[in-house]
């Protein structure tokens, strides 16, 4: 089975499976660091949800629409309150990060930024 994301490109259901599986990667390794982050900073952290298993055998529409999902699932589930969802936007107040528009390698490095915060502000009252 061939998937076809807006550009005409084509990537297989095999390649598709690889690229879920390295984006569910990457938002437990985010989870990782914000449960730190939330942790030294007392913020109420939220486990993230994991994605349920295709109960069916074919692949999604596109793979834009899928990654659209998986963007959703980590605005909802990275720990933070105040949320903002009208009008299909998907933006968080307290970490200041557009879910729907920032490149996901933005995103990972934002979150590396907030994990890295807690110990770089010790290491400097420590100084």
């Amino acid at each position: 089975m061939v998937i076809k994301n807006k550009t005409d490109k084509e990537m297989s259901a095999e390649d598709f499976e690889r690229l879920k599986e390295l984006i569910e990667d990457e938002m437990d390794n985010l989870a990782r660091a914000q449960a730190i982050l939330c942790g030294q900073t007392g913020q109420n952290y939220m486990p993230p949800l994991r994605l349920a298993p295709r109960k069916r055998k074919e692949a999604p529409e596109s793979a834009i629409e899928e990654i659209a999902i998986l963007r959703e699932l980590l605005w909802l589930n990275h720990g933070h309150l105040g949320l903002y969802g009208d009008d299909g936007e998907k933006q968080c107040g307290t970490c200041m990060i557009d879910f729907k528009r920032t490149p996901a390698s933005d995103i990972k490095y934002r979150f590396e930024q907030m994990a890295l915060a807690p110990r770089k502000r010790k290491e400097d009252d420590n100084a």
